[in-house]
């Protein structure tokens, strides 16, 4: 992915596009599992009960594809209200307190990828499996290449039929993460390491959107230097300070 979106820099894909994904797989899941039921030349070799079985495992797909469809459009900023007009029935107490907590769940998961790029496969996904999760989406979808796709899983330059359409973080975006993270520093749960580790990642995408946005301004200068020196303060003797940056 190096060359068009690297994962570990904040133009990276945004949180409404690893949502978006989650609709598109949960979709082509639902799909195949479907396809499966229209062929009627094994119908003999069923058991008793096999069709209700299989029809209830597709619908128990479809309720997760609801939840994933709920989660997007949480994410892409979809007010509640509009989100509850087109649930209808489906929507209550219990299901929207479970779609918060989803939804709650996934920004802190994407914020803590951000953060911490080298550790992004134990909170939401690594680059290697997020190209091939975009490759096969490519693949499958109407107008994909049905032999995998583009090995490197696509991207904003439009060459996949879904990762043409994906968005990558903005400005706006990152400025709010670096808010988010910020608030977390005064959390009184927080013991003195993970603190510290906190304040380092979130040092390291200061300076990094500093740089990115060009910020000339007697004001940022003196911002981007005080956060390199407080970076410094933070860091073993010997560390780089460049990272996530430099991947």
């Amino acid at each position: 992915m190096d060359g068009r979106v690297s994962t570990y820099r904040s133009g990276a894909y945004a949180a409404e596009a690893l949502a978006r994904l989650e609709v598109a797989e949960q979709a082509r899941e639902l799909s195949e599992a479907a396809a499966e039921l229209v062929p009627t030349g094994a119908d003999r070799h069923a058991r008793d009960g096999e069709f209700v079985a299989d029809a209830v495992r597709l619908l128990e797909a479809a309720r997760r594809l609801v939840d994933a469809a709920v989660l997007y459009e949480r994410v892409k900023g979809t007010g509640w209200d509009r989100v509850a007009a087109e649930l209808g029935d489906l929507d209550d107490p219990a299901a929207r307190a479970r779609q918060a907590a989803a939804e709650e769940d996934f920004r802190m998961r994407f914020l803590r990828a951000w953060l911490w790029p080298e550790r992004a496969g134990d909170v939401l996904t690594t680059p290697d499996r997020l190209a091939e999760l975009l490759a096969r989406l490519d693949g499958w979808a109407p107008g994909g290449d049905p032999d995998g796709g583009d090995p490197d899983g696509g991207g904003p330059d439009g060459r996949g039929p879904v990762s043409g359409g994906l968005a990558t973080m903005g400005t706006r975006e990152r400025s709010a993460l670096l808010n988010r993270a910020a608030d977390l520093l005064d959390d009184d749960r927080l013991d003195d390491e993970t603190r510290r580790d906190l304040e380092i990642a979130l040092c390291r995408r200061r300076i990094e959107f500093y740089q990115d946005m060009g910020m000339r301004s007697p004001e940022a200068l003196a911002a981007l230097a005080d956060t390199r020196v407080r970076l410094r303060a933070l860091l073993p003797a010997g560390e780089a300070d460049d990272r996530p940056g430099r991947h």
